[in-house]
């Protein structure tokens, strides 16, 4: 049986843990002003713990749901936080930071994979679908926001103009599954 009252209740520590992941990028290019390469380590460490905190909610999100989409879409968002964690630790240590680049994209994929399940879940209403496809919108902005970045100098700064983009409608997204959930 779901239980949507506690998945309603995790999505808070979901909704800090993105806006954690997504201010990382501006408060790294903010940092990067004064302070180098030591900005870079200090925005990780910031996505980790969005990272950390994602996972904390994820797992009691996903006793919300026992439609075959929700539970799918909510396991791939679990295994995307798993994996976002390791890329975070990978991607502060600069001779490896690659690898975490690499299992960044993988978590990132997961994470699109488990927003589309959740578009299709039948464990909420409209509401509840709506937000997901916020969050799925919010990923392809994302995307877009990392090759912009990729641009020297303005890209950087673009990228975090984006992350704020998603990080609105990544809280729009949450907050409108969280709402679904309680009301069902």
């Amino acid at each position: 049986m779901a239980d949507k009252k506690a998945a309603a209740a995790a999505v808070q520590m979901i909704i800090i843990g993105v806006i954690l992941q997504s201010c990382s990028p501006i408060i790294g290019v903010l940092l990067g002003l004064f302070m180098g390469f030591g900005a870079i380590v200090v925005a990780m460490l910031i996505s980790l713990a969005g990272f950390i905190l994602f996972f904390l909610g994820i797992k009691d999100f996903r006793v919300g749901f026992d439609d075959e989409n929700g539970v799918k879409g909510s396991q791939n968002l679990f295994i995307a936080a798993i994996i976002g964690i390791v890329a975070a630790i990978l991607g502060i240590i600069p001779v490896i930071s690659i690898l975490g680049a690499i299992a960044g994209l993988v978590a990132f994929i997961f994470m699109i994979l488990g927003y589309l399940k959740l578009k299709t879940s039948t464990g909420y209403g409209d509401d509840g679908r709506e937000g997901a496809n916020l969050l799925f919108i919010g990923a392809i902005v994302s995307i877009i926001g990392a090759i912009i970045g990729f641009i020297p100098i303005a890209g950087t700064i673009i990228a975090a103009i984006i992350s704020l983009v998603c990080l609105v409608l990544y809280f729009m997204g949450w907050t409108k599954i969280k709402n679904a959930l309680q009301a069902a």
